[in-house]
């Protein structure tokens, strides 16, 4: 079945569905990083209202694996605290999940194909059932919000956000540090106060 048949019956359905879709609430909470955010149950739920009544329809078709190589990722603090070493021209096997969609339009029969692409990461107490089923559930979710428009609300995932920024900032000057090989600049532990400059005398 080709994907180059006329879709603009479709199309309309799924800017009816964009014009109603509601942003998700943040029902979900990052202990470890200290913030709120759209749960991907969240996002199903209100891609389910937004498509109600348009005759859109999006069916998961299968998927596959892909090993790719990738630069190392940067250290994390206690990685580098350890002596852990840094390198960027190190390349390391990543598995990718890519998963096949197609979406229908029941009323004219119109249907579009998509396909995503997203990393399957293994972390300490993660094991691969938990991080494949992680990606199929994150995959799924990011696809909705994409095709919808979906406003979602966690700041980490807006590129204006001050608090992004900030994020992306103190990223970069931890990498710099740790390609000039000397931690980040720090007060230390056993500095007493910082001393002010004698006042003139009166």
């Amino acid at each position: 079945m080709s994907d180059t048949s006329p879709k603009g019956a479709l199309y309309a359905a799924l800017a009816a569905a964009q014009e109603r879709c509601k942003p998700a609430g943040k029902d979900g909470y990052n202990s470890h990083h200290k913030y709120a955010y759209a749960s991907s149950e969240g996002v199903y739920v209100q891609a389910r209202e937004a498509f109600e009544g348009t005759g859109l329809v999006l069916v998961a078709l299968g998927s596959k694996t892909e090993t790719r190589k990738a630069p190392m990722a940067p250290l994390s603090a206690k990685q580098f605290e350890r002596g852990e070493q840094y390198d960027p021209t190190l390349e390391l096997p990543v598995v990718w999940l890519l998963r096949s969609f197609e979406l229908h339009h029941t009323t004219s029969g119109e249907w579009k194909a998509l396909t995503t692409e997203w990393p399957i990461v293994l972390e300490a107490g993660r094991t691969l059932d938990k991080a494949t089923a992680g990606a199929m559930t994150s995959s799924l979710a990011y696809l909705l919000r994409d095709l919808l428009l979906m406003p979602r609300v966690a700041k980490a995932d807006d590129m204006n956000s001050d608090e992004r920024d900030a994020e992306r900032i103190a990223a970069e000057e931890f990498e710099r540090a740790q390609r000039e090989k000397k931690p980040p600049a720090r007060r230390p532990q056993n500095a007493g106060p910082q001393q002010r400059p004698p006042e003139n005398p009166s």
